[in-house]
């Protein structure tokens, strides 16, 4: 039986002319890593804001699902917290290289870590603990320190792109992210079960057909109730948990929050209108650095008109 390559081996097999665009990225995100931290946030600022002017397509997106989710916000600060969500977004992208190479004791030198022991706490009782939060764009650089200081498993969605795929998942790797694909339920509870800390993010739009709709910031919003399911069917403890940069942009505060009480409670509407609360308090409090120009709303209930058309 022929020998399985590594992982990290298999980049040789990507040497097609079809890649060669996508390895000039990956050197220049390598070379990223070896400006200080700081330069790199700045240079990810001015991307974000590039970003913002090329493609109205995501800029529109943003403007609507603010609108939609602070009716109540002035026109003016609207558009600054739009400007601010891309520069958040371009220092997201330069943040990836950074997690998936970058120095782990100089990222924790900018990093304030509160809460850990609620994490601690939960996997002391042996079933493993989900580590809930939602897609803040400093979600790659947040997993580096979560990884760091406890290794632990999460979902992935496979990338399109073979060698983009393989970079990412070996980039997670290296961060002490092991990568379970999304439709491998019982590697999932398997991983609790083996009390691992499990990294959840519930907050996409999976369609009709995998969700309930419940209030998302007043919309009635396509949401996965996985999350209590999981929560039952392992009996780990849900662990919200909160990255944000800070006001200047030169480090982070990554919070970890007590386990949710009574939950699961038997009641999963109730139970998934109870997640998209403590994500609308995480994002009222860095509410440009929320992932804005994804489509967060595009499943609408029957004969509602779509926001985005």
């Amino acid at each position: 039986m022929p020998k399985k390559t590594p992982p990290e081996d298999r980049y040789l097999t990507f040497i097609a002319p079809k890649y060669w665009g996508l390895w000039c990225l990956i050197g220049i995100m390598r070379l990223l890593v070896l400006f200080p931290l700081s330069w790199q946030l700045l240079l990810g600022r001015k991307l974000g804001r590039l970003l913002q002017k090329l493609s109205k397509r995501r800029r529109d997106i943003t403007h609507i699902n603010l609108q939609r989710c602070f009716p109540d916000m002035s026109e003016k600060k609207r558009q600054e917290t739009v400007d601010q969500h891309f520069e958040a977004l371009g220092m997201g992208l330069v943040e990836t290289a950074y997690a998936w190479w970058g120095n782990i004791d100089a990222l924790m030198k900018v990093t304030d870590v509160e809460g850990l022991e609620h994490m601690q706490g939960a996997l002391e009782k042996g079933k493993g603990a989900i580590l809930l939060l939602a897609h803040f764009t400093s979600l790659e650089i947040s997993g580096k320190v979560v990884g760091h200081l406890l290794p632990c498993h999460g979902i992935y969605f496979k990338h399109g792109n073979p060698l983009f795929d393989l970079v990412m998942r070996n980039g997670r790797k290296r961060s002490g992210i092991q990568t379970i694909p999304h439709s491998k339920l019982r590697t999932m509870l398997k991983s609790l079960k083996n009390n691992h800390p499990f990294v959840y993010l519930p907050d996409q739009d999976f369609g009709k057909q995998a969700s309930i709709f419940v209030p998302f910031f007043g919309i009635n919003t396509a949401t996965t109730a996985a999350t209590a399911k999981l929560a039952e069917l392992s009996g780990a403890a849900v662990v919200p948990f909160f990255p944000q940069r800070r006001a200047d942009n030169q480090g982070y505060k990554m919070t970890f929050y007590p386990p949710l009480q009574h939950f699961p409670s038997g009641n999963i509407t109730a139970d998934t209108v109870k997640i998209n609360q403590v994500f609308e308090e995480h994002i009222r409090q860095a509410t440009a650095q929320y992932l804005w120009c994804h489509r967060r709303f595009k499943t609408r209930p029957d004969g509602e008109k779509g926001f985005y058309e």
